[in-house]
């Protein structure tokens, strides 16, 4: 039977049909995947975004169709194994020897679960950010760009930091759709602030926006010519040259790669009470049915590693290209440890502490603000220490009753003393539990005492412990 078979233990309405089969046999799940695939993948062999896509087991074993998953067959996706941390590491040194010595480098913890990609297509209704073909999480560098873009804006709006629309637009490129260009009534606080931002310019500002009029013109028809007045005032004539305006930002956000703290991922939960008051306008009262909605999260004390390096657009002015690194310093501190990054930040996701920024080995004094404490090591471990979790996580689904694993926690037995591991514990516990499981039939131990044996799994002295 696949790795990936398992029991619902409820009977659950909503998609699909979850039929029983013979007598009172709860359905099985399977993953929609050829029967000899099935059999020659474990689940320890798989990272979590294989585990949550592409060999999803909520699947009916029968016809295929979608069956609800439980919260503890879901905790099952989210544990690491021990080569995908590595797989991590790798790409995280990868990014230290890519990166100039003019990027900027910042280091975070996760004060509050994290969550993203909750829209990608999934039978859950609720996806996650995993990156293919790795299946690792990561979280995009437009997503982290979107963020740190929006910490910016009202940091400009608000005068903080010495923040300016016409920097946020060198910075991070021009657009047209940003909330506070925008003629709509609910849109109508970030216009005023807007206005009331580019009419109190300081010089520096006002030099900046002279310089991008200047450089925008350079590309428009003589007809769509901008001028300073037309961008402050947003008249109705500069409402239409906006899509002609084409300018990308000056910084490339990197893709991020998070290493949790305990290398397993977190099953949160959404419950609305009044999804028939939501969805079909019925009256909400205390007799709704609330109807869980499980999605994938990154725990606190989940560690996140930003990479941004400068890419000039043509006639950079030389003072964004001196202050930038302290500039998005400033924007990375409001957008993660005030709004938060990633998605459901209005719930209190995503929020982060900057441990330490590195602008290429210089310090400042931005630096010495921003550095709180030492930041925690990203986690280390041995190709022995990595296949003892494996073991540990096979052994404990062995003792729980689930027999069908012991043959793969024989074999990753067998790899961890290949690598020089102690086992003696972890054989004594499986033969233990497997004596107690099968203690009416005494052949079954004594062949299974054989195999360890054979594979020098086990001493003659544990046979009897």
């Amino acid at each position: 039977m696949s790795p990936y078979n398992h029991r619902d233990n409820h009977r659950h309405g909503g998609h699909g049909n979850n039929r029983r089969g013979s007598g009172n046999e709860p359905v099985q799940g399977v993953a929609a995947v050829p029967k000899i695939v099935q059999s020659a993948v474990t689940v320890e062999q798989l990272t979590p975004g294989h585990k949550f896509y592409l060999y999803w087991s909520g699947w009916h074993s029968g016809n295929y169709d979608k069956i609800k998953v439980n919260n503890e067959e879901l905790k099952k996706v989210g544990k690491f194994p021990g080569f995908s941390i590595e797989q991590i590491q790798n790409l995280i040194a990868r990014q230290e020897t890519l990166a100039d010595n003019n990027a900027l480098r910042i280091q975070t913890t996760a004060s509050a679960p994290f969550t993203t990609g909750l829209g990608e297509e999934h039978p859950l209704e609720n996806g996650f950010a995993f990156l293919s073909p790795y299946g690792i999480p990561y979280y995009p560098g437009s997503g982290i760009k979107g963020a740190v873009r929006k910490a910016a804006e009202i940091l400009a709006l608000t005068g903080q930091d010495n923040w300016s629309i016409p920097l946020v637009w060198w910075v991070f490129g021009f657009d047209a759709n940003a909330a506070y260009l925008s003629m709509n009534s609910q849109d109508a606080k970030w216009l005023t602030a807007y206005k009331k931002h580019m009419s109190s310019l300081n010089s520096d500002a006002q030099a900046l926006l002279e310089s991008f009029v200047e450089l925008v013109n350079f590309a428009l028809r003589p007809e769509h010519k901008l001028t300073t007045e037309l961008v402050c005032d947003l008249e109705n004539n500069f409402k239409t040259l906006m899509p002609n305006i084409n300018l990308r930002g000056s910084v490339n956000f990197w893709d991020c790669f998070p290493i949790p703290p305990d290398h397993d991922m977190r099953v949160d939960i959404m419950n609305p009470h009044q999804s028939g008051y939501y969805q079909s306008a019925k009256e909400p009262g205390t007799w709704g049915n609330p109807v869980p909605i499980y999605f994938l999260t990154l725990p606190a004390g989940t560690i996140f590693k930003y990479f941004v390096t400068l890419m000039p657009v043509a006639k950079l002015p030389e003072s964004v290209q001196k202050s930038w690194q302290t500039l998005l310093t400033s924007a990375f501190r409001y957008a993660f440890e005030i709004q938060g990054g990633g998605a459901k930040t209005a719930s209190g996701y995503g929020v982060q502490t900057i441990y330490s920024e590195s602008n290429g080995g210089n310090t400042s004094d931005s630096k010495q603000e921003t550095t709180k404490t030492s930041a925690p090591a990203i986690p280390k471990e041995t190709p022995v220490e990595a296949m003892e979790k494996r073991v540990v996580v096979i052994m404990e689904s062995v003792l729980k009753g689930n027999w069908g694993q012991r043959d793969s926690a024989v074999r990753s037995l067998k790899e961890m003393k290949d690598l020089d591991g102690d086992v003696t514990i972890h054989v004594q516990r499986l033969v233990a539990g497997y004596r107690k499981k099968f203690k009416k039939k005494p052949e079954k131990i004594e062949k299974f005492q054989e195999l360890l044996t054979k594979l020098g799994l086990l001493r003659q002295e544990d046979k009897n412990v």
